[in-house]
């Protein structure tokens, strides 16, 4: 069922009934549907039904059949994240033989209530505020005075934050085969969410939603009143930074900044619409803050111009410093990052006078893109170590920008979504905590600063193959979830040495092969006529393609093509 999922092919099931390693394709549909009928518990069997679990719900992206009449082609698919416990048995969870409704409930007919405008104060920035502005001079000083193996901003907050949170645990949700837009699917994953919360005793539940979602999620809560109250509804973050790449792209297009980009060789004239246009959130989070750099240091040339300080002697006096607090060992560096605290009031004074146009109107336009890449920077910090607190204060200054460029939806929405946080210790008593602990992204590594948004975790999860067709024999390999359980497969396929792999991710293959002289005699000995000398080249072989692709268990790829043959006569699996 695992390998019918990754692949949506049926002549691939078939092929690999034949050959006598999984059931017929008509088996499967079966089983899938005793297991769904039988299944009664909301939450994925390896979820630990303990409180602090939250949801989030998005559109799954694959092009599916639509034999139901359909309004899309789009699915609506969730996920479930909590906090790893250490000591919580990662054990099944058993069915509870619950009555829980298997059938989406009728479309709504009910008129939904306007959302009301609201009057709320502009939240502060959290008391180290200053001290993070400090990190972020630290980093470009890095940059002007040219200190070695200096990382980009996301790199060089990684090596001095200190992260001990827990990771999280990702499930999924069961796939509906309907629009995520639908008002009764809406409707249905709200009361999913709350059943959730109810199987692991948690009195409020947090669900996220992209916009187009969450503002039907809102009006049915607003709607429902005290049945839906319980939901704290959270916006998309990762949907929410590509529509303010778009705001930033109408802010700059025709500024000369594309011009810069294509003219230095950082991207391609053909890519240039895509970034103003917010399409491409890669290369936007990369570019826009290199941009902003680059003109941050451009800013600080000049400052030292006017105080005339020369750059070599500010370079001597700091350049040890700067060398000292990159390092992994110093135990120093909050107290060098006070240090810079006190002496970025005149760095601020100058750039407060630029921003009013003192040194020019072109300075001035380039100092506001500056601003609104520090929002988009200092939301990113707030989700990556969890900082509730900046979280609330960025919010209403990048709504402003949607006002400005007229994005009404986010512009309006923002505002609501910020009066539910301010609010939130009175319609939902103890959630503050969760947020403060970080639980409006998800972390699904031990490094620090990793945290993400939560459709962001949709999207490079269950929606990272979801946009690939993979059907037929020949697309079987383009999934790397589906080539992960048949590695010999993947190799003996030869699918990555074509021309147009030529000279690329061929790095480790080779080293490997150069490090074992086991493997190069094997190599050597392909062509011999001997056949238990052959018989042990290929058994080296197997290991070799096992070891490139990071495969623990030595799968024999004779197992894997014979013929339909009893299970007693087949060879047994070797390790490594």
């Amino acid at each position: 069922m695992a390998l019918k999922s990754l692949t949506s092919s049926k002549k691939i099931i078939n092929i690999l009934n034949r050959f006598g390693h999984c059931c017929n394709y008509t088996t499967l549909e079966e089983l899938e549907t005793i297991s769904f009928v039988h299944q009664t518990q909301v939450c994925s069997p390896y979820i630990i039904l303990n409180p602090l679990l939250c949801t989030g719900v998005a559109s799954f992206d694959r092009y599916v059949d639509t034999l139901n009449g359909k309004e899309t082609l789009h699915d609506t698919v969730g996920i479930i994240y909590q906090n790893i416990d250490d000591n919580s048995h990662s054990g099944l969870n058993q069915d509870d033989d619950t009555n829980a409704e298997n059938m989406l409930p009728p479309p709504r007919l009910k008129m939904v209530d306007r959302l009301t405008p609201v009057q709320i104060d502009h939240p502060s920035p959290p008391e180290n505020f200053s001290l993070l502005q400090a990190i972020d001079l630290l980093h470009l000083l890095s940059h002007v005075f040219h200190i070695p193996n200096t990382p980009s901003w996301t790199g060089f907050n990684c090596r001095i934050i200190e992260d001990n949170s827990p990771k999280q645990k990702v499930s999924y949700l069961t796939q509906i085969n309907l629009s995520p837009t639908n008002v009764s699917v809406v409707a249905y994953t709200m009361e999913q969410a709350q059943n959730v919360g109810k199987e692991c005793g948690q009195t409020y539940v947090q669900v996220t939603y992209g916009l187009p979602i969450a503002k039907i999620a809102l009006k049915i809560q607003a709607t429902e009143g005290l049945k839906l109250s319980n939901l704290f509804i959270h916006l998309g973050w990762f949907h929410f930074m590509m529509v303010f790449f778009k705001a930033v792209g109408t802010f700059i297009n025709e500024c000369g900044l594309s011009h810069m980009m294509i003219e230095s060789k950082i991207i391609a004239s053909g890519s240039a619409n895509g970034i103003i246009e917010g399409k491409h959130f890669n290369r936007c989070n990369r570019l826009y803050p290199l941009m902003s750099l680059g003109l941050q240091m451009l800013h600080f040339d000049q400052f030292l111009k006017t105080k005339n300080v020369e750059h070599s002697f500010v370079k001597g006096q700091i350049y040890e410093e700067l060398l000292e607090y990159q390092d992994k060992k110093n135990h120093n560096r909050q107290r060098l990052q006070i240090c810079y605290q006190m002496k970025l009031i005149s760095y601020q004074q100058n750039i407060a006078k630029t921003r009013q146009g003192d040194h020019g109107k072109t300075a001035q336009f380039y100092m506001i893109y500056i601003q609104l890449i520090s929002y988009y920077i200092n939301l990113s910090r707030s989700i990556r170590k969890g900082e509730f607190q900046m979280f609330k204060s960025v919010i209403p200054k990048m709504a402003n920008l949607f006002f400005i460029v007229n994005q009404p939806n986010y512009a309006r929405y923002c505002v609501k979504y910020l009066d539910n946080l301010n609010n939130v210790d009175e319609t939902h008593p103890g959630l503050e905590d969760d947020f403060n602990n970080g639980f409006f992204g998800v972390k699904r590594t031990d490094k620090p600063f990793s945290r993400a948004p939560i459709d962001l975790t949709l999207e490079q999860t269950i929606n990272a193959d979801a946009a690939r067709r993979l059907s037929g024999i020949t697309h079987f390999t383009n999934s790397i979830a589906a080539r992960q359980p048949l590695p010999c497969f993947h190799a003996i396929t030869g699918c990555d040495y074509t021309p147009a792999f030529f000279r690329k991710d061929k790095v480790r293959p080779f080293k490997v092969l150069e490090k074992s002289k086991e493997y190069q005699s094997a190599f050597g000995n392909v062509t011999t006529d001997d056949k238990e000398l052959l018989e042990s080249t290929f058994v080296t072989l197997e290991k070799f393609i096992c070891q490139i692709y990071s495969v623990n268990n030595f799968i024999c790829f004779q197992v894997l093509f014979s013929q339909k043959k009893p299970m007693k006569t087949l060879k047994k699996i070797q390790k490594c």
